[in-house]
C-alpha cells in the first residue's frame, strides 16, 4: 500500500493562485520541520509549538493549559476573514494577493498558517436548537454553519482542521486536494482509540510556557467589502445545503456477513433501489475506490450502477409478477457484481474514470479541441453522478459527509459498523425533486425489504 497521503497531511495548504492553486508543504528535514499549530477562535489566528524543544510532544496537559491562554485571550470577535477561503478559487485569490501586499505582518500570518502542523478551531456552540443534533452538528462540522456562526472560525484551504464546540461537540474537516476519505478517517479512528484509552488529568500545574503568539490580519476597507461578499456566498451555499444523518440499527455489517453477501454491495443496492423507488429512474453512481496498491495512488470510481442492480430495483417495485425468491437471486446476483466490481477497480483492472479525466485536462492543457468523446451526450449522461457515495468504515460513531455532485441529487456517506450502520446523506433545498429525509426513510425501507428477502430466500 502506498502511505505517500499520510505524509501529506501535516504541514500542508493550498495556496490560491491564478488559474490554478500552489500547494505548500513541509520540504526540509523532519527534525528541523515546525513545531506549532494554528489555534483560531473567535477568528483571531494563534500559534503555539506543540513540540519542546528537545522534540518532546508537550503533554495532554501542557496543551490544555495553552488552549486556557489563548481562550483567555479571545473574547472579542475579530472579522471572519476565514470566510474568504470558501469563495471560488480566483476570487479568492485575487484577495490573497490583496492581502500579502497591504502589510507584511499578513505574509507573516500567512506563513504560519502554512506552515503549521494543522488548525484546531474553538467554536460557539455547534448544535442548533430545533434540529436534530447529528444532523446538525454534520453541518457545523462541514461548513461551520455560515457567517452569522462558525464559518469565518476557519481557515478552508488547511488540509487539518480540527473543530471543537463550546458545547462538547469535535469532529475534523479535511481538504480533499492531497488527502483521500481512508487516511483522513484512518487518523480520526487513532485520535478517537488514543481519547478513550487516555487516563491523564487536566488541571494540574505545568512547566511555564511561552504564551501562544497572535497573528490577526491587517485589513482594509477593500478587503472588508471582499469578506462581507464572501459571507453572502457562504450563507447562500449553507442555506441551499440539506444534511441528514441517521443510524440505522436494525442490523449492520454482520447481517450481509452472515449470508455471504458484501457488506458494501448490500448498502450499494439498497441505495440504488432506494433512488429507483423515489424517483422512477436509474442514474449513475459515484464511489469511491483506493487505488493505493499503486505508488501514488489515490482513488477511482467503482461505478455502481450495473444491469444487475437495475434488474433488481426494477424487480423490488413489482408487486405481483415476480416471486419474492427470484427477486432474492436478482438482489444477490447485484451484491456479487458489486463485489467483483470493486475488486476490479482497487486493482486497476476495471475503472477508467481517472485515466479519461486526464486525457480530457492534457487535451485542454495543450489547446487542442476537446475530443468528441468528452462532448457527446452518452458520456455526459454517465457523469452525472445523481447518487455520490463513499463509505468510511469505523469501529466509532464516525461518518464522513458532503454535498451531492449534482444539483438533483444526493450525497450518501456511510460507515458499516459491527450491529447498525450511519448515514449522512445530503441534498439541495432549492432542489423540489429531492429530499434527503425521505431519501432515508426509503433506504430504511428497502435495507429491511432485503433482509426479509435473504432471511426468506435461504
Amino acid at each position: 500500500m502506498c502511505m505517500a497521503q499520510y505524509f501529506k497531511m501535516f504541514y500542508s495548504c493550498r495556496v490560491p493562485k491564478p488559474d490554478k492553486d500552489d500547494i505548500s508543504m513541509w520540504q526540509g528535514s523532519k527534525a528541523d520541520a515546525p513545531k506549532h499549530i494554528i489555534v483560531i477562535r473567535n477568528n483571531n489566528f494563534f500559534a503555539f509549538d506543540v513540540y519542546h524543544t528537545e522534540g518532546e510532544a508537550l503533554t495532554v496537559n501542557e496543551l490544555y493549559a495553552q488552549l486556557l491562554k489563548v481562550v483567555h485571550v479571545s473574547s472579542l470577535t475579530s472579522d471572519p476573514i476565514g470566510v474568504l477561503t470558501t469563495q471560488d478559487r480566483d476570487t479568492w485569490a485575487k484577495v490573497y494577493n490583496k492581502l500579502t501586499q497591504l502589510d507584511e505582518r499578513n505574509i507573516h500570518t500567512m506563513n504560519k498558517i502554512l506552515s503549521s502542523l494543522f488548525i484546531v478551531c474553538l467554536d460557539e456552540a455547534m448544535t442548533v436548537e430545533g434540529q436534530d443534533r447529528l444532523s446538525s452538528l454534520a453541518e457545523q462540522i462541514l461548513h461551520g454553519g455560515g457567517s452569522h456562526a462558525n464559518s469565518g472560525n476557519r481557515w478552508f484551504d488547511k488540509t487539518l482542521q480540527f473543530i471543537v464546540g463550546r458545547d462538547g461537540n469535535c469532529g475534523m474537516v479535511f481538504d480533499h486536494t492531497l488527502v483521500d476519505g481512508s487516511p483522513a478517517e484512518r487518523l480520526l479512528d487513532n485520535i478517537l482509540t488514543s481519547i478513550y484509552n487516555n487516563t491523564d488529568e487536566v488541571g494540574s500545574e505545568t512547566k511555564i510556557l511561552p504564551d501562544p503568539s497572535r497573528h490577526n490580519f491587517i485589513l482594509n476597507e477593500d478587503i472588508t467589502h471582499d469578506i462581507d461578499k464572501a459571507k453572502r456566498n457562504i450563507d447562500s451555499q449553507v442555506e441551499d445545503l440539506q444534511m441528514y444523518m441517521f443510524e440505522f440499527d436494525t442490523f449492520g455489517k454482520d447481517f450481509p456477513k452472515q449470508n455471504n453477501l458484501s457488506p458494501d454491495g448490500f448498502i450499494q443496492v439498497a441505495m440504488q433501489a432506494a433512488f429507483y423507488r423515489m424517483h422512477r429512474k436509474v442514474t449513475a453512481v459515484y464511489e469511491s475506490a483506493t487505488t493505493k496498491r499503486f505508488k501514488g495512488g489515490r482513488t477511482d470510481n467503482i461505478r455502481s450502477c450495473t444491469i444487475d442492480s437495475v434488474c433488481f430495483s426494477k424487480a423490488l417495485e413489482d408487486k405481483g409478477s415476480i416471486e419474492s425468491i427470484d427477486k432474492y437471486r436478482l438482489m444477490r446476483k447485484a451484491v456479487e457484481t458489486h463485489k467483483a466490481r470493486i475488486n476490479e477497480a482497487i486493482h486497476g483492472m476495471y475503472s477508467v474514470d481517472r485515466h479519461l479525466y486526464g486525457l480530457q485536462v492534457t487535451a485542454k492543457e495543450m489547446g487542442e479541441d476537446e475530443p468528441t468523446i468528452f462532448t457527446d451526450k452518452a458520456y455526459k449522461i454517465a457523469n452525472t453522478y445523481r447518487l455520490s457515495s463513499s463509505q468510511n468504515p469505523s469501529g466509532h460513531m464516525l461518518v464522513m459527509c458532503f454535498g451531492p455532485s449534482e444539483a438533483d441529487g444526493y450525497g450518501v456517506a456511510y460507515n458499516p459498523r459491527e450491529r447498525s450502520i450511519f448515514f449522512a446523506i445530503s441534498t439541495s433545498e432549492s432542489c423540489p425533486q429531492t429530499d434527503a429525509k425521505k431519501y432515508a426513510k426509503t433506504l430504511t425501507d428497502v435495507l429491511l425489504e432485503m433482509q426479509a428477502l435473504t432471511i426468506n430466500g435461504q
